[in-house]
C-alpha cells in the first residue's frame, strides 16, 4: 500500500489547469490503488514556512533534548522528507522551437517572457537532493478533454460566440502539441510508480496542430467567421503575454515517457475533434 502526496500550490484556485490535473490523478489513482491512501497539501493557500533561526535550534538539537516548540517547528519537514514530488509545468518555458519536435534535452528559453515556470522547475529538481523523488512534468500549450481542458479554448469559444469572430494571430502556420486529460493522469500514475528523481517528462500526445487549424475548429463550433489579427493588434486584445502563446511554435516529444514509463495515451477524439464534438 502506498501514500500518494497530492500538492496544489496555484494561486488560481478553480480556475487553475495544474489543480485539474492533479484532481484527475488521484482519482484515477485511487481507482486502481483503492487501499492506498492519499496526503493532500494546499502550498498555495498554506505555504510551507522558511527555514527560521528556531527551525535550525531544533535540526543541530539531539532528539532527545528537543522542546516541545523545536519538535514542533521540525515536525512539518520530518514528514515532508522521502516523499514523492511531481510538478506540473509547461512547455512554454521552451519558448519558440521552429518547425523541430523536441525532446527534454531542448535548452529552456532564458527571459522568455513565458518562460517563469522554469524558476519553479529548477526548485522541484533541487529537492532530489534532499531526500525527495522529484520529477517535472512539462504539458503542452493545450490540454483538452472532460468539457473543457486548459481555459484557452473555452475562453476563445465564448469570445466568438459574443463577438460572431474567431480571431487568431496571423498568419496561423506556428504550430503546437497538445494531449489530452486523462493521458495526462495515466502519466502522473506512472511517474508517480517509476520515475527517477530528478527526471522531466514531456506530455504530449498530437503535433503538427497550426493556430489557424485550431481557429477553424472553434469557428465551425461557433458558427462564426475567421479572422487574422496582426501580432500588434492581438496583443491589444489579450495582453502580450496571451498574444504570444497563440503566436509561438512549440511542438514536444514524448517519446521518454513512452519509452522509460510505458506510457500509452489512449485519447478516444484528437484535439481538433474535440473541440468541435464538445462546444458545438
Amino acid at each position: 500500500m502506498a501514500n500518494v502526496l497530492h500538492l496544489d500550490a496555484s494561486p488560481r484556485g478553480a480556475r487553475s489547469h495544474s489543480r485539474r490535473m492533479t484532481r484527475t490523478f488521484v482519482e484515477q489513482w485511487k481507482q486502481i490503488h483503492p487501499d492506498d491512501t492519499v496526503t493532500y497539501r494546499d502550498i498555495g493557500r498554506n505555504p510551507i514556512s522558511h527555514v527560521d533561526e528556531t527551525w535550525i535550534a531544533a535540526a543541530f538539537t539531539p532528539a532527545e533534548q528537543r522542546t516541545p516548540e523545536l519538535k514542533d517547528a521540525l515536525r512539518i519537514s520530518d514528514e515532508l522528507v522521502d516523499e514523492f514530488l511531481a510538478a506540473t509545468s509547461d512547455t512554454s518555458v521552451l519558448g519558440d522551437t521552429g518547425s523541430a519536435i523536441v525532446d527534454e534535452s531542448y535548452p529552456i528559453a532564458e527571459g522568455f517572457v513565458l518562460a517563469e515556470r522554469a524558476k519553479a522547475e529548477r526548485a522541484v529538481l533541487t529537492a532530489a537532493h534532499q531526500t525527495i523523488r522529484s520529477v517535472v512534468l512539462r504539458l503542452p500549450l493545450y490540454i483538452y478533454g472532460r468539457g473543457g481542458g486548459t481555459s484557452y479554448v473555452p475562453m476563445r469559444l465564448q469570445e466568438a460566440k459574443e463577438i460572431g469572430v474567431t480571431h487568431y494571430v496571423a498568419p496561423g502556420q506556428h504550430h503546437i502539441s497538445a494531449v489530452q486529460v486523462d493521458d495526462v493522469a495515466q502519466l502522473y500514475v506512472l511517474a508517480l510508480e517509476q520515475a527517477p528523481a530528478c527526471s522531466i517528462f514531456h506530455a504530449a500526445t498530437e503535433s503538427d496542430i497550426s493556430e489557424k487549424a485550431i481557429a477553424l475548429a472553434i469557428s465551425r463550433a461557433t458558427n462564426t467567421q475567421v479572422e487574422g489579427l496582426s501580432f500588434e493588434s492581438a496583443v491589444a486584445k489579450w495582453g502580450h503575454g496571451i498574444a504570444t502563446f497563440f503566436s509561438i511554435n512549440n511542438q514536444v516529444s514524448s517519446d521518454k515517457a513512452v519509452q522509460q514509463l510505458g506510457w500509452k495515451p489512449q485519447a478516444s477524439l484528437p484535439f481538433l475533434q474535440d473541440i468541435y464534438e464538445v462546444f458545438q
